[in-house]
């Protein structure tokens, strides 16, 4: 598992799903690494399987220590958060800390608090999270890093989140999660060159289809298609060979590549899939970017529309509605949706912000 989180492969995701099922015919009744198989269901997004892991735990003959019931109660605050279910997130998050507060535990009420448009309390959950000093790793370090980096990216806030990414790869240097996100950062300064460097990097170092995709886009972004055309070629046999095998941990960055290069059906199905699986308020976003994709604009409004209406705060989902609204010919409503989603992120209507593949 450690691996997997390391590299991104499926591969490894599979190889620990063989380890715990070795695990547990070993173990005795009401026993088990219920946790362990709890994590690779998240990190998957199976989010059924996880919750049945997390119960099991609640029925062992003697009770869990209370680090292992924190986090057993902070991963059921990520499945309602998945399921749209924000009040329970953060009262599960409450339980968490009463329990055994820890730095992972305020890395996740970063993430509740920044989609529910509570940008300063973000921050200083990460603050916090950085204070406790208990990261057990350079790539732990790294990752509170690369949330920031990406909390600020989506508050416009480029300069500062560039810093963050610096900060990011030098705790953890060769880090393809880093390296792509440097990548876009480069190519929003207008250095290109620089771009394909990070990104030809983060390949080699991982061989993510998503870094495919990201570097794709920028060449077409520069017109040079015969450069862009075999990543996407290679990419779209991964993402068939990914979604074979775990398709909910697939679905949602596979839509993004269809949307970009592939077939308008394939991404608004695998959008279906992805929402079904974990209906917050991103998956319903891009539910939404592909409902408009196939011509749906009133159903692509009416998603935005309801996203707002829960609390989330992204400014993808106001320019969905501008782009919805636009497509339905209501020209006086436009504005006031991009007037909303500049007021979250000032650099959303940036030339340049359709560069951003990652944390957008």
């Amino acid at each position: 598992m450690a691996r997997g989180r390391l590299t991104g492969s499926y591969d490894d995701f599979a190889e620990a799903g063989a380890a715990l099922d070795r695990a547990f015919a070993a173990a005795g009744p009401r026993a088990g690494p219920h946790l362990a198989a709890a994590s690779l269901a998240m990190l998957t997004h199976r989010l059924a399987a996880a919750e049945a892991m997390l119960a099991e735990i609640d029925r062992y003959a003697m009770p869990a220590e209370p680090e292992i019931r924190a986090e057993a109660e902070a991963m059921r605050g990520d499945i309602a958060l998945y399921r749209g279910r924000y009040a329970e997130a953060a009262r599960r998050y409450d339980a968490a800390e009463a329990l055994s507060p820890s730095a992972g535990l305020f890395a996740r009420r970063a993430q509740l608090d920044a989609r529910m448009g509570r940008g300063d309390r973000a921050f200083a959950d990460l603050d916090r999270a950085e204070r406790m000093g208990n990261f057990t790793t350079p790539q732990a370090a790294a990752g509170l890093a690369l949330q920031r980096g990406t909390l600020l990216l989506q508050a416009g806030r480029w300069i500062q989140a560039d810093a963050a990414f610096a900060r990011a790869d030098r705790l953890f240097p060769g880090y393809w999660q880093v390296e792509q996100n440097r990548a876009q950062m480069a190519a929003l300064r207008g250095d290109t060159a620089g771009a394909i460097r990070y990104y030809r990097a983060a390949i080699a170092h991982a061989g993510a289809p998503e870094t495919m995709d990201a570097l794709a886009a920028l060449y077409r972004a520069q017109g040079d298609h015969a450069a862009a055309q075999p990543l996407i070629a290679q990419a779209a046999a991964i993402w068939g060979a990914r979604l074979k095998s775990f398709p909910e941990a697939a679905q949602a960055h596979a839509l993004e590549h269809h949307l970009a290069f592939g077939s308008a059906p394939r991404a608004l199905a695998l959008a279906w899939s992805a929402y079904r699986a974990r209906p917050h308020g991103a998956s319903a976003v891009a539910l939404g970017w592909a409902l408009l994709a196939n011509g749906r604009a009133d159903d692509a409004l009416s998603i935005a529309r309801a996203v707002t209406r829960t609390g989330w705060t992204s400014a993808e989902q106001h320019m969905l509605a501008a782009e919805a609204l636009a497509m339905l010919g209501r020209g006086d409503e436009v504005q006031v949706e991009r007037s909303r989603a500049e007021a979250i992120n000032p650099r959303i209507l940036d030339p340049r912000a359709p560069l951003i593949w990652f944390g957008h």
